[in-house]
């Protein structure tokens, strides 16, 4: 048995990588992607059967899902954090030559120039939330995919004949004729 089918890693690419991405992240509101990510799970694991799938099996498609997404967005966020570090740092600092902030609005900013002296304890908490929060949140889209893209129940099969007929009575049989007297 595979650990992973298609609807999983198609559900969790959908979830990891347009979280992961700088400008499409961010259009993550309300936690849109993640529930996209189940839903596509769930539309992928309907396309494989034949059958409607349930709603168990909507949410359980969607936890795995989010799981792997889950992983994608840190493995890809990562480098793009690197290589997005210079910009976000000329943005800060540009910020910061603006007197008019006020003065917490200004140690926020410069702290956030600094982030290479987070504590790996403070990533690691942070990933297992991120971990949790996109498991039930892709599973919560599985639910809704699958009540969406169910299939149709297929029709009950045609009854079967009963078998009602009867051959007709035989008539009576006669007796044998009587031997001739003598």
């Amino acid at each position: 048995m595979r650990l992973l089918k298609r609807p999983e890693v198609l559900g969790g690419l959908t979830l990891g990588v347009l979280s992961a991405l700088p400008v499409v992240g961010a259009l993550n509101c309300c936690c849109a992607w993640l529930l996209l990510g189940g839903a596509v799970a769930a539309q992928q694991q309907q396309e494989l059967q034949p059958l409607p799938i349930s709603n168990s099996q909507g949410a359980g498609v969607g936890f795995r899902a989010g799981v792997l997404g889950a992983l994608i967005w840190v493995v890809l966020s990562w480098p793009i954090g690197l290589l997005l570090r210079p910009v976000m740092q000329r943005y800060i600092e540009r910020a910061l030559e603006n007197r008019d902030l006020p003065p917490e609005v200004q140690n926020l900013l410069a702290s956030m120039g600094t982030g290479s002296d987070t504590p790996w304890a403070m990533v690691f908490l942070g990933n297992v939330l991120l971990l949790m929060v996109c498991s039930v949140m892709a599973s919560v889209g599985g639910l809704f995919g699958a009540m969406y893209f169910r299939k149709p129940e297929p029709p009950p099969p045609p009854p079967m004949p009963t078998n009602d007929w009867a051959p007709p009575p035989l008539p009576p049989l006669d007796p044998p004729p009587a031997a001739p007297e003598r």
